[in-house]
């Protein structure tokens, strides 16, 4: 379903004859990509995974994903001087799973909702391990192979955005333990891509990458986690 995304968004970016700079540096399809393992994510708790209804609608969203970026993307660009970056991907699922939410249909089945993590004390090995899981659930996987080959394909691609992410993983983690954070949420990093997400951007994508943006990004992504664990349902 990524590989679905991708195509769809990058073809629709073609299409609308995109800037052709931005197309090849992967930002449409990095938008079509998220929307694909969204939609494969939460397809599978409910029609179940390959669900053509579901692939049929990440291939339509995914295209749609394009036509956001083109016009609000840079639109948003253009008045604050800063990246769209996912902003496509959420205003495309978020208004998606709304509708699912709000709008009775026959089609889309999110499934129950999950049970309530339970109360226990903490491993300190498992939550070492869970360190990374914060940047692999930003593509929505937590399964150790995929966490490692996510960390992994980061790290060739940009060595000190990986140590960055992983370093606002870390802030998730502290913000976790000095919040009394139940230990089955931050072992699956449940939040912790909020952190990820934040740290990298402030650390070294919006700003040159040195000592003070990169703890700027962490004190950032420190106050993400605690929104993020305060605030989500």
């Amino acid at each position: 379903m990524t590989l679905v995304g991708t195509a769809s968004a990058t073809l629709m970016a073609i299409a609308l004859k995109a800037n052709p700079a931005a197309i090849q540096n992967g930002i449409f399809g990095l938008n079509g990509m998220l929307v694909g393992a969204a939609m494969a994510f939460f397809g599978a708790f409910g029609n179940g995974a390959w669900n053509r209804v579901w692939a049929i609608a990440a291939l339509i969203l995914s295209a749609l994903s394009a036509v956001v970026m083109e016009t609000v993307g840079t639109w948003f660009a253009t008045r604050f001087r800063v990246a769209p970056l996912g902003i496509p991907f959420n205003v495309v699922m978020l208004t998606f799973l709304l509708l699912l939410a709000f709008v009775p249909q026959p089609f889309f089945d999110l499934g129950p909702p999950p049970p309530p993590f339970p109360a226990g004390a903490i491993d300190g090995f498992r939550l070492i391990q869970s360190l990374p899981m914060g940047l692999a659930q930003i593509f929505f996987s937590d399964k150790l192979v995929s966490v490692l080959l996510v960390v992994l394909g980061i790290a060739i691609s940009t060595p000190i955005g990986a140590a960055v992410g992983l370093l606002g993983c870390a802030m998730y983690l502290l913000a976790g333990l000095l919040l009394g954070a139940k230990p089955d949420e931050l072992y699956t990093g449940l939040w912790g891509y909020n952190a990820a997400l934040t740290a990298t951007a402030i650390g070294g994508v919006f700003y040159t990458p040195n000592r003070l943006s990169i703890s700027i990004g962490l004190i950032c992504a420190f106050l993400a986690s605690i929104a993020s664990i305060l605030w989500a349902p």
